[in-house]
């Protein structure tokens, strides 16, 4: 294939300037490389265009100028012929595209054939990688700790022994450790060391929540109990005793909704009587406290009771039936604690 090589008329003919030395200098380096050569019409559309385009100053063209002219070269040189076939690719460089197949050059009409060997088609280039670091070796898993023996029969007899003996001569603390590690166990025995735990709190520490919660986990642990009964008569007097009479209501009417045949439902009757006659509800009141009177109570829960019901059937307005309540009770209770109380409700 016949080529014209135009660079000589360039150097000999740049454009003036300093502008046109930079291109003379970057058209002979174009002229130099391996691709093929610019014809006679490519080069010189291509110098028409740079001649009447606006100059360029010298750091603009020089930091675009090869790239640029490249660019303009290969628009040029498609324009007059077909392409040869793709560059040869420089070693040691990464396809990033597709590999592709080189193209079979066509003869030039009017110019000397010339067979070309099509380039070799890039299937893959191995991209060296530096060798793996070999992973640490992990640390062995630390032994979990051996979990402590469970106590035998004769030392929790041994605890439960001593925690009572704590708790008899005062010793909260002692006496709250031992009983802690024995609700840790199963059976009676946990649930008598849950109950005996909210005692110590309640009494020795004077701890209330701290008692309720012991007594929560003993129902959480075992509902139907042993000593359930006394469990929630426990809690209903905790309740009283700290002043949540709501609650303390609440506590005495589920326990006789849930035991109403229980041997211990006078002490809640006249419990739950007392504390709503002190809240003004006597309609309420006054069937828990005749209840309450009707079961073998302390003389001094009776006391109370008798003294309780009269009122509220005076506040009720059975001002006889009340009266004869009032003299009733001076009769059994000569010497009661409410005796003064009494008498003057009588006097009125």
């Amino acid at each position: 294939m016949v080529q014209t090589d135009p660079s000589p008329r360039w150097m000999q003919n740049p454009p003036s300037g300093e502008d046109g030395a930079v291109i003379a200098r970057l058209l002979r380096q174009e002229s130099e490389c391996p691709a093929p050569a610019l014809e006679g019409r490519g080069w010189a559309r291509l110098e028409s265009r740079l001649r009447t385009r606006r100059r360029w100053g010298r750091w603009t063209l020089l930091g675009v100028g090869l790239p640029v002219l490249a660019a303009a070269a290969g628009v040029a040189h498609q324009q007059l012929r077909e392409p040869v076939g793709p560059a040869p690719v420089a070693a040691g460089a990464q396809v990033l595209s597709e590999p592709r197949s080189a193209p079979v050059a066509r003869p030039v009409a009017g110019a000397e054939t010339r067979q070309e060997s099509p380039a070799p088609a890039v299937t893959s280039i191995e991209v060296s990688r530096a060798p793996a670091r070999p992973r640490a070796a992990l640390p062995a898993a630390t032994p979990a700790p051996a979990a402590a023996p469970e106590p035998t029969a004769a030392e929790l007899d041994a605890i439960e022994a001593s925690a009572a003996q704590a708790r008899r001569s005062g010793d909260a603390q002692a006496a709250e450790r031992g009983y802690l590690q024995l609700a840790r166990s199963s059976g009676l025995r946990a649930e008598n060391a849950l109950y005996e735990l909210g005692l110590v709190r309640l009494h020795l520490e004077k701890d209330t929540a701290g008692a309720l919660a012991a007594w929560q986990e003993y129902r959480d642990r075992f509902p139907a109990g042993q000593l359930a009964t006394e469990v929630d008569l426990s809690v209903l007097a905790a309740l009283e005793r700290a002043g949540r009479v709501a609650e303390a209501v609440r506590e005495g009417e589920s326990f006789l909704a849930a035991r109403s045949q229980s041997e211990r439902g006078g002490e809640v009757h006249a419990l739950l009587g007392s504390l709503l006659q002190q809240r003004g509800d006597c309609a309420r009141a006054l069937p828990h406290l005749e209840a309450g009177a009707q079961a073998l109570l302390s003389d001094a829960r009776a006391d109370e009771l008798a003294y309780r019901r009269a009122l509220c059937l005076r506040a009720l307005g059975s001002k006889e039936v009340a009266a004869s309540a009032l003299r009733e009770y001076l009769e059994r209770f000569p010497a009661g604690r409410f005796r003064a109380s009494v008498e003057r409700a009588l006097a009125e």
